[in-house]
């Protein structure tokens, strides 16, 4: 089975849209040339493939490595039509929501879920209670936080074990 799709079978956003929409990609290194990062790995050549498709489809693309560029924009020019927030390595910890909170409090639209759902997927013993609970078949976990002493914490038998 072919996977490409023919280019005239593509949905495309007319010129005189493309020509008013303005898109802000937010990633670490979203203003990187696409060289790997000894951090991030391929995140920083993800962020510069991301941006360059974006570009190459003829968008127009703001580019932010920091939160404080959604306020920036919004004081000088409050014309940001869409977010691309993907600056979830930001340097401190649960970084990943911040973006989301602010971007649905300013009411600017963004790609990816709410806060609240973006909060519950991101917090794995959460996420199993909720599946367990709609009778999803979820196997057993166990919190075990850093510096906690695994003899005190008791065995869990399992046939494979995920860390």
């Amino acid at each position: 089975m072919d996977t490409e799709f023919p280019h005239e079978h593509c949905l495309q956003i007319p010129a005189h849209l493309k020509a008013s929409l303005r898109i802000m990609l937010l990633a670490k290194h979203a203003c990187g040339d696409g060289s790997h990062d000894p951090v991030d790995g391929n995140h920083a050549v993800y962020h510069h493939e991301l941006r360059c498709t974006l570009e190459k489809i003829g968008l127009d693309v703001v580019t932010a490595d920091s939160f404080e560029a959604l306020f920036e924009e919004l004081c000088e020019e409050p014309d940001i039509d869409f977010v691309f927030p993907l600056l979830n390595r930001a340097g401190f910890l649960n970084s990943e929501m911040l973006a989301p909170l602010l971007l649905q409090r300013l009411g600017i639209p963004y790609l990816g879920a709410s806060p609240i759902l973006r909060g519950l997927s991101d917090d794995k013993h959460l996420m199993k209670l909720a599946a367990r609970q709609h009778g999803v078949p979820t196997s057993d976990w166990r919190i075990i936080r850093r510096g906690t002493d695994l003899a005190a914490a008791g065995p869990l038998n399992a046939a494979r074990y995920i860390v």
